[in-house]
């Protein structure tokens, strides 16, 4: 079993909307992606990041990352393996969203 404590900065809070936050929260817990990744795409992640639009809710990129994560059968756990069927998952998913 895995546990997980999320601190919030209230200071921080005060600079997004409840859903915002809601949902930065989500994908730091459910991908157990380091606060302080900052992908190159649109994504919630990017939040607190300056000079970066602040994204209203999670973006399709976050939506998919977790949809191959989470549809990604895994065998040994952060496996170079398993990051490439994610990462496949992940394109696939984008892409058929972009039909």
């Amino acid at each position: 079993m895995q546990s997980l404590v999320i601190v919030i900065d209230a200071v921080a809070f005060e600079e997004v909307s409840f859903f915002q936050l809601s949902d930065y929260v989500a994908m730091i817990a459910l991908a157990q992606i380091s606060p302080s990744a900052t992908p190159s795409v649109p994504s919630i992640l990017t939040l607190f990041e300056q000079g970066v639009p602040q994204e209203e809710t999670l973006t399709r990129w976050d939506r998919s990352f977790l949809e191959a994560l989470y549809g990604t059968r895994q065998r040994n756990f952060k496996g170079a393996g398993d990051n490439r069927l994610i990462a496949r998952g992940l394109a696939r998913r984008i892409e058929a969203e972009s039909r």
